[in-house]
């Protein structure tokens, strides 16, 4: 199958499990030769190690990042809010 993203065609290879935050897995240098955004990055997905107590890590993160725009991937529907993805039904 064939889809169009950002006026560029790619094939489907996979589909994720139904409730995963993830929308699309693109080479990250492709999307960001698309966007026109070289050497950047608008989101990233941080694991933390098992055993791990989130909640520190998440307050470490902020105390680390102050400027950034941190969500814990367990707010989905925040991460999902303003995204700007392209409606693949209207090019499959």
């Amino acid at each position: 199958m064939k889809m169009s993203v950002l006026n560029h065609e790619f094939t489907v290879s996979g589909i994720c499990r139904p409730g995963a935050v993830v929308r699309i897995f693109v080479p990250l240098k492709t999307l960001q030769k698309l966007n026109g955004t070289p050497d950047n990055v608008t989101i990233m997905f941080i694991k933390a190690a098992p055993g791990s107590d989130i909640p520190a890590v998440f307050q470490d993160l902020r105390r680390q990042f102050p400027n950034y725009s941190l969500a814990r991937a367990s707010d989905s529907n925040l991460l999902l809010a303003d995204a700007s993805c392209p409606d693949s039904r209207s090019s499959a």
